[in-house]
């Protein structure tokens, strides 16, 4: 501040001197320009930073995600190596043949029938049959069978008449098992399950005395309960033996077989591969009566008696 003097004329017409105070004034437009100057700047830098502090934030957090995913990876592909270092496969594809002989119903006509292994083979249509079994930690298994077959028309003799048998069968078979004993890959298991059956029949029967043969078809499904056993040991080297047993049925009105049984016995060859070949005989024996009238009837009373041959791979 600048204190000074103004001489000035009064109304009085003498000279007053008066006391003031001048402000001298700062050059304000360049201090405000400087300001903004600094706010900009600042400001310029304040956003710089957030923007680098969020790069580094999201840099941090998106390492320890992918640490983290890669870590979460690797334990949930240890412990599927783990799950599956419990399980044990075996796959097979098999070839059968098959020699039917019994009793069969369907309708009003019923006879004794022999379907030979000559008749399978001049008479098939198409046949599939595959397995396979799981077993978990060397203890617990689990099976699939199925097996289809469609046979056309034979021709056979009995002691009274010519007999024209054509059949279809459906046969899957489901098992879980507890082996009571294990060493490497020979065992002993007792296993319990249920055998599926869908049968259908047409019989005509050819006699001497009339043009017209009789005929009748009919079929039927049901289910079978069964328990039994089957081992697998060494015997030498690469060549093993496999035997099956069970027994079920006790079903009756209709619901299933009255009884039914089924014994295999094979031997198998195993390549280091994992690859292997069996040869195997098979019973399966099923007394089945559905009880409806007429037309309808349906009795499968047969023992199935199979040679098979087959392929499977273990892994």
């Amino acid at each position: 501040m600048i204190s000074g003097q103004l001489k000035g004329n009064c109304s009085c017409k003498h000279y007053c001197v008066i006391n003031t105070v001048i402000i001298r004034r700062h050059n304000c437009s360049n201090l405000l320009t400087a300001l903004k100057k600094l706010g900009l700047t600042c400001l310029k830098h304040f956003v710089v930073g957030a923007y680098a502090l969020a790069f580094i934030l999201a840099y941090v957090l998106s390492t320890h995600a992918a640490d983290y995913d890669v870590e979460t990876i690797e334990k949930k592909e240890s412990s599927r190596v783990k799950l599956l270092e419990n399980w044990d496969f075996v796959a097979g594809l098999y070839a059968e043949l098959p020699w039917v002989s019994g009793f069969v119903q369907a309708g009003p006509v019923g006879s004794s029938v022999s379907f030979t292994a000559h008749d399978a083979l001049d008479t098939i249509r198409f046949a599939f049959f595959a397995d396979l079994e799981a077993t978990y930690k060397k203890k617990y298994s689990f099976s699939i069978d199925g097996a289809y077959g469609d046979f056309g028309k034979s021709v056979q003799l009995n002691a009274i008449n010519r007999v024209g048998f054509t059949f279809q069968q459906t046969v899957i078979e489901v098992r879980g098992g507890y082996r009571l004993w294990h060493e490497e890959d020979s065992f002993i298991e007792v296993f319990v399950g249920g055998r599926y059956w869908d049968v259908d029949a047409n019989l005509q029967l050819f006699r001497p005395e009339r043009p017209d043969p009789f005929s009748g078809s009919s079929g039927s499904f049901w289910v079978d309960p069964f328990w039994g056993f089957q081992t697998n040991f060494q015997i030498y080297g690469p060549l093993r033996f496999r035997g099956l047993a069970d027994i079920g049925g006790f079903s009756g009105f209709g619901l299933g077989s009255d009884f039914t049984y089924r014994v295999q016995a094979g031997l198998q060859y195993e390549f280091e591969s994992g690859f292997g070949l069996e040869g195997s005989f098979k019973a399966l024996y099923a007394n089945y009566d559905n009880g409806k009238p007429g037309l309808q009837r349906f009795v499968w009373d047969t023992t199935t008696s199979l040679a098979i041959g087959r392929a499977y791979y273990k892994f």
